[in-house]
């Protein structure tokens, strides 16, 4: 928690899901090109993997602040 709100953490799972998602994407280049699939598909995959990893970070911010009752959004000062 920094600054009353919750941010994510890295951590050496944090890295090991990354490299995870790096092997899974080269290894969906592999396959696109043993297919003969290659070009669009092989960015989307990328997009995708990139997609749903920031979706997750941002899911497990979102449980841990439900659960410590915080706000999702400092309130900003009114003028």
């Amino acid at each position: 928690m920094r600054d009353g709100g919750l941010f994510p953490e890295g951590h050496a799972l944090t890295i090991v899901l990354w490299l995870t998602t790096i092997a899974v994407r080269v290894g969906a280049g592999f396959l696109g090109h043993a297919l003969g699939v290659e070009g669009a598909l092989t960015a989307a995959t990328a997009l995708l993997l990139f997609g749903v990893t920031i979706a997750a970070q941002n899911a497990v911010i979102y449980f841990r602040a439900q659960q410590q009752r915080l706000p999702l959004a400092a309130t900003a000062p009114r003028r």
